[in-house]
């Protein structure tokens, strides 16, 4: 069946065509609001939605004036003021910066330029949770050269090298998430490389929490204008590739009653608002939650929610145009969000590794799915994201020919 949005709704903007936005595009599509995508490349998934048209294919680092211009001119052929969502850092990062001109033309939450320095600066954020008594790992801040040797004698092995601004790291380190060091050289050396990608000012040094991923558990939620949670959802991450240090492959939902006591009233005391996600990790040391992480956007968990019976970019719609929120009954569900392709990587690495069994494997793909990508009633996305593959993978073979 065709779409048709309902040209009485305000259109939404999605930054990011990742799995992500693909997520928020089929959440908000489903109400019969029209989304426009943007994205630096023309083969992201979201692009290919039946929910969805491409605004721009431009990359927020490399042209921000010419997207804020796209944007504008968006928005000022609009009746109706539309809505602008990111769904990536870097995207989160360019709203912050033209915040004062953007809101005069679309409505979004508080992700002004103090909102980033808060949420997106781990360094700041990290300082916040220590000043409030939030439980973090141990973490050194990385002042200048003399610092890091000195640090490297200090520091507890293992440990893992994490960037301060992610966006940034991503430029370089797409999709890892930090570096492991095992010993006082190690750091010393990848710190060294990091100096030819200019990045050595943008990283701290933090303590590695053992024990396997799935201690790992998510947080999304939302904070209405009076910083007040609309809603609150937590998961467990399965798994996540690169294994260690990537982004989740596999969530289920799981009540974690700790992580709800921590999150919640911390970030109401931060006066959020708006779309927001969270990371902890369970340490065996002193058995308690630690903070990893906060996003001011939607993550790619936030599926799980929408299977626990709430909406959650529809939430966020309805708030921030002040209208209605939708009632549902809300529970923790039971519907597993599978990433399939890169949690097929993952799984391949723990198996390996004798981590996990290929029983325990099976076991984790039982009962109800909910896949990041695929979906029977939007299958182009899918199919897109196989051209992808296939495509990315010959010029891989090319490459590794030539140099032969």
């Amino acid at each position: 069946m065709r779409f048709s949005p309902d040209p009485n709704k305000n259109e939404v903007v999605i930054l990011g065509s990742c799995p992500t936005g693909l997520g928020t595009v089929r959440s908000l599509g489903k109400h019969d609001i029209q989304i426009w995508t943007v994205d630096p490349s023309a083969v992201a998934p979201a692009n290919y939605s039946r929910y969805s048209k491409v605004l721009a294919i431009i990359d927020p680092n490399k042209e921000p004036e010419r997207l804020l211009e796209i944007l504008k001119k968006f928005a000022g052929e609009r009746e109706l003021k539309p809505l602008i969502f990111p769904s990536r850092d870097d995207y989160v990062a360019f709203i912050g910066e033209y915040y004062d001109v953007l809101t005069e033309y679309f409505i979004t939450y508080k992700l002004d330029k103090k909102a980033i320095e808060t949420y997106l600066n781990k360094k700041n954020y990290y300082k916040l949770c220590m000043e409030n008594d939030v439980p973090i790992p141990r973490t050194s801040f990385i002042e200048d050269e003399v610092d890091i040797n000195q640090i490297s004698e200090q520091v507890i092995y293992p440990s893992i090298i994490k960037p301060i601004y992610r966006h940034v790291w991503d430029i370089v380190f797409k999709g890892m998430k930090s570096i492991k060091v095992h010993n006082s050289s190690e750091l010393v050396q990848n710190y060294n490389m990091l100096k030819n990608y200019n990045l050595q000012n943008n990283v701290m040094i933090q303590q590695l929490i053992t024990g396997p991923d799935l201690n790992i558990f998510v947080f999304m939620g939302y904070y209405d204008k009076d910083n007040n949670p609309l809603v609150v959802h937590t998961a467990r991450r399965l798994r996540q590739y690169p294994p260690k240090c990537g982004t989740g492959t596999m969530f289920r939902p799981e009540l974690n009653q700790e992580m709800l006591d921590i999150v919640v009233p911390f970030l109401q005391k931060l006066k959020y608002h708006g779309l927001v996600g969270a990371e902890m990790k369970f340490d065996p040391v002193d058995n308690r939650m630690k903070m990893f992480e906060v996003n001011p956007r939607m993550s790619r968990w936030s599926g799980v929610v929408e299977t626990s019976g709430v909406n959650l970019p529809y939430v966020a719609y309805n708030e921030l145009l002040g209208k209605p929120i939708p009632e549902k009954e809300f529970e923790i569900g039971e519907r597993t969000l599978i990433h399939a392709f890169r949690d097929t990587l993952s799984s391949i690495y723990y198996m390996r590794t004798k981590e996990i069994t290929f029983k325990d494997w099976l076991r984790t793909w039982k009962g109800p799915r909910y896949y990041c990508v695929y979906a029977p009633y939007d299958r182009m996305p899918f199919f897109a994201g196989i051209f992808t593959i296939f495509y990315y993978m010959k010029n891989y073979i090319k490459k590794k020919l030539r140099k032969k």
